[in-house]
């Protein structure tokens, strides 16, 4: 109903819940498309865009110049040509007696406003990319999007003890890339410290950094960092490599 009772100056409520508006969209649901083109009106062919809210009463039967046979027309728009033409046609055929009343003209309601309130939700996974919704992880290279299918943090994850990042400018895998490190050598015995074993290289993919592995590492003379040598990296170019010149090293760190 459209008011409450016969008042016109009470308008009622119409409450759909989660489960109908489910049902009657499970066909054809709703979906999010951001450069969807509205026309400038509803149409049948319209299926994205508009709700349109469909009258459930009256039915025939409630309509007073309606016979029972009648179809639901609402207000009855379609009903009274048929009811008046056939009652026009009864009062013709009348020699005596009092002809029956002509139909009422059907009731053509004007809304002077129609608010709606409406909750709606989604899910976004950044693992699963939708093509409108980005997660972007703010690291110490900038930001980065989560590779698809890979679980995303919430929170760039960094080594507890330290790390040394190293970026490289116009590095392009695959090639070698050959690090000078100029270290003052201090009196304790470097092994006592830090082995080179101790170290893990890797590089930055997406958001995540990968191992580089030791067949990669062409030459450590450093020690572990102790002292002035050479690092030597082979930069393999891999499916997961799509930001060049990221690198990372780290002691007891983990990368996968």
């Amino acid at each position: 109903m459209l008011f409450v009772g016969n008042n016109p100056l009470a308008p009622a409520a119409i409450n759909v819940g989660e489960t109908p508006f489910a049902n009657q969209t499970a066909a054809q649901p709703y979906r999010r498309n951001p450069s969807l083109a509205l026309g400038d009106g509803f149409t049948h062919g319209v299926n994205q865009g508009f709700v349109r809210l469909q009258l459930a009463t009256p039915t025939a039967a409630e309509l007073e110049n309606a016979p029972a046979d009648e179809p639901f027309e609402a207000f009855g728009h379609k009903t009274y040509p048929v009811v008046y033409t056939k009652t026009v046609i009864a009062i013709s055929k009348m020699t005596t007696g009092t002809p029956p009343p002509l139909p009422k003209l059907p009731y053509t309601p004007v809304l002077k406003s129609v608010m709606m309130d409406y909750t709606a939700r989604d899910t976004f996974r950044p693992d699963q990319p939708n093509g409108i919704d980005q997660f972007f992880l703010q690291d110490v290279f900038g930001p980065a999007e989560p590779t698809a299918n890979i679980p995303a943090a919430l929170l760039p994850v960094h080594p507890g003890g330290g790390a040394l990042y190293i970026g490289l400018q116009d590095a392009e895998a695959p090639q070698t890339v050959s690090l000078l490190f100029q270290i003052e050598e201090g009196s304790l015995e470097s092994a006592t410290l830090l082995r080179s074993a101790d170290l893990n290289w890797s590089y930055l993919s997406g958001s995540e950094w990968r191992s580089i592995t030791g067949t990669d590492i062409l030459e450590e003379s450093t020690n572990g960092l102790q002292r002035p040598g050479i690092i030597r990296l082979n930069l393999v170019r891999t499916p997961r490599w799509n930001i060049a010149g990221c690198l990372r090293v780290c002691a007891g760190c983990g990368c996968t």
